[in-house]
C-alpha cells in the first residue's frame, strides 16, 4: 500500500502549492438571481461520480471573481466528501497558479463559488448526467456562507505523514535548537541577575559574557550551558559585592572579561541606548511617511473627487503607523474611496431631488458582471426606438449633447442600473429570445454562478429598459420626453 511522505529540503520551491478546500455544503439557500434552491446530499454524490468519470469532458479549472478570460487561478486535481450528521461538506484539492496564489496571499480572495448544471446534458449524445461540476472562482462574498476561508499556510490535511529532511537542513534545526537552549538559560539568568538588584545596562553585559562563552562551546545543551550560566551569575554576585565596597578597579571571575569603570561603561551604555532609540524612531519615521505617501497616491488617484473632497478623505492617513501592513493600508485607502463615491452619489440625488426624481425602495448593489449585457440591452433598444439626428435630438441644448448633461445622466443611470439589474438582466435575455431565436433554458440547465450579490425585485408592467431610456434622454436635455421622432423603426 502506497503512503504520503512529506521531504523537507532547502532546494524545493513549491510554485505551485496544493490545498484541499472545501467547495460547497448542503442545504437550503435563497438568492434574488434564482430564488429558493437546494444542495442535497444526492447532488454532491453526482458531482463527486461525474468529475471522476471525467462526464463534463475536460479539466476543471478555478478562476478569480468568475471571470474565465482572465485566466486560471488554480487546477481541480481532486474531490471527495466530508459528512457529519446531515451535513455533507464537497471539498477539493487544488494546485494554484501564481495567479491563483496573489489572489488569495495579496486581494484577499478567501472563498470559493462554484458554477454547476443540476442537470447536465451532453451536447454530443444528448444525454442526461444529473449534478455536475462545471468550474469554480475565487471570491469575496459567497451566497453559500459558512465555508473555510482558503488558506495557502495550512498544513496537509490528510494527517501525519513521514517526514525526511536532507543534511543542510537538518544542521539548521540542530543549530536553532542550540540558540533554543541558550535563549531559556538567558532569560533566566536575567531574572535572576535582576532580583540581585543589578542595573539594567550590568545585566546586559552580563548576559553577554554567557552568550559568548557559550558559543564557543562545540555543542550547545542544558548539561553544557547551565555551568557557564551559574558562573556568571557568582560573577556578577562578586561584582555587586564589590560595587558596594566601594572598589572601582573590578575584575570579573573570567580574566578575559574586566571592568575598569563601572562610571565609564554605564554612560557608554546610555549612549548607545539613546543612539538605538534614535536610530529606531527614525526608521518608523520613514516608514510612516512611505505608507502615509502611498495612502495619498491611492486617493488622489480617484478621478472625479474635487480637492475639498480628497482633502477631507486624506484626513484619515492621521490613523497610519509604521505597524500597519501594506494590506491595512490599501484597505484604508479602499475605505476612504468608498466613503468618497458615497458623498458624490449623495450630491448626485441632491440634484435629482431638485429635479423631481426620488430614489424609493431599498437600493442594493449587483454582485455580478450585468453592465455589458445592459449596455447591449440600450443599444438595441435605441436601433429599435430610432432616434432623429442630433440637431433635432438636442435641440434643448444647441443641437449636441452637452459634457455636464452627459455625465450627470451617466451618474444617475450608474445607480439606477444597480438598482434594477436584475429586471434589466430578465429583459435582455427576454430580447435575445425574442429577436434572436435563442429558446428559453430548462431550469436544469441552469448555470448557477453562485457569487455573492443582492438586489431589488419588484414587477411593474413598463418595462424597465424603457424607464431607462426616459431617465437618460430627460437629463441630456433637462426636458422629458421631447427626445424622440414620433415614427420608430418597424420591429
Amino acid at each position: 500500500m502506497s503512503r504520503k511522505i512529506r521531504f523537507l529540503a532547502s532546494e524545493i520551491d513549491s510554485e505551485a502549492p496544493r490545498i484541499w478546500a472545501e467547495l460547497t455544503r448542503t442545504g437550503r439557500f435563497t438568492d434574488p438571481r434564482y430564488g429558493e434552491f437546494e444542495i442535497s446530499r444526492k447532488m454532491l454524490d453526482e458531482m463527486l461520480e461525474n468529475f471522476r468519470a471525467n462526464t463534463y469532458g475536460q479539466e476543471i479549472f478555478i478562476d478569480v471573481a468568475h471571470k474565465p478570460q482572465d485566466g486560471a487561478a488554480a487546477k481541480l486535481l481532486d474531490l471527495r466528501m466530508e459528512c457529519a450528521g446531515t451535513e455533507c461538506r464537497l471539498l477539493g484539492e487544488l494546485e494554484f497558479t501564481v495567479f491563483g496564489k496573489d489572489a488569495v496571499q495579496q486581494r484577499g480572495f478567501s472563498y470559493i463559488s462554484v458554477e454547476y448544471s443540476e442537470d447536465f446534458v451532453d451536447n454530443e449524445s444528448g444525454a442526461r448526467h444529473g449534478a455536475t461540476l462545471l468550474g469554480a472562482g475565487l471570491t469575496l462574498r459567497p451566497v453559500v456562507k459558512n465555508l473555510k476561508a482558503i488558506s495557502l499556510a495550512e498544513g496537509d490535511v490528510n494527517g501525519d505523514v513521514p517526514l525526511l529532511i536532507n543534511v543542510p537542513i537538518a544542521a539548521y534545526i540542530k543549530d536553532d535548537e542550540a540558540m533554543n537552549e541558550i535563549d531559556k538559560l538567558k532569560e533566566k539568568l536575567r531574572k535572576d541577575l535582576g532580583n540581585l538588584g543589578l542595573y539594567k545596562q550590568l545585566i546586559e553585559t552580563f548576559l553577554n559574557l554567557f552568550h559568548q562563552q557559550a558559543m564557543q562551546l562545540p555543542e550547545q545543551t542544558y548539561d553544557t550551558l547551565q555551568p557557564i550560566a551559574d558562573q556568571v551569575y557568582d560573577s556578577a554576585k562578586l561584582s555587586l559585592q564589590e560595587i558596594e565596597a566601594g572598589k572601582t578597579n573590578i575584575t570579573l571571575s573570567m580574566p578575559e572579561y574586566k571592568i575598569p569603570d563601572i562610571g565609564k561603561m554605564i554612560h557608554a551604555e546610555f549612549a548607545k541606548t539613546e543612539q538605538a532609540r534614535a536610530e529606531a524612531k527614525r526608521l518608523t519615521e520613514e516608514s510612516t511617511s512611505r505608507k502615509l505617501a502611498e495612502f495619498t497616491r491611492n486617493i488622489e488617484a480617484v478621478e472625479g473627487f474635487d480637492a475639498a473632497l480628497k482633502e477631507t478623505l486624506l484626513q484619515a492617513g492621521a490613523l497610519i503607523t509604521d505597524a500597519m501592513t501594506e494590506q491595512q493600508i490599501k484597505a484604508l485607502a479602499e475605505q476612504q474611496i468608498r466613503i468618497g463615491k458615497e458623498l458624490m452619489q449623495s450630491r448626485v440625488d441632491a440634484k435629482l431631488a431638485g429635479m423631481g426624481y426620488q430614489a424609493s425602495g431599498n437600493v442594493h448593489v449587483s454582485g455580478g458582471e450585468p453592465n455589458n449585457q445592459i449596455k447591449e440591452l440600450q443599444e438595441q433598444f435605441d436601433k429599435r426606438l430610432g432616434f432623429t439626428d442630433n440637431q433635432r435630438r438636442f435641440h434643448a441644448t444647441g443641437g449636441q449633447l452637452q459634457g455636464v448633461n452627459k455625465k450627470l445622466a451617466e451618474e444617475v443611470l450608474e445607480r439606477f442600473d444597480r438598482e434594477h439589474a436584475p429586471r434589466l438582466l430578465r429583459e435582455s435575455a427576454a430580447w435575445k429570445q425574442k429577436f434572436q431565436g435563442h429558446r428559453a433554458l430548462s431550469e436544469g440547465e441552469r448555470h448557477m454562478l453562485l457569487a455573492a450579490g443582492t438586489e431589488l425585485v419588484t414587477d411593474i408592467s413598463v418595462p424597465v429598459i424603457y424607464e431607462r431610456t426616459v431617465i437618460r434622454e430627460a437629463l441630456y436635455q433637462l426636458v422629458a420626453l421631447n427626445f424622440v421622432n414620433t415614427g420608430t423603426v418597424p420591429m
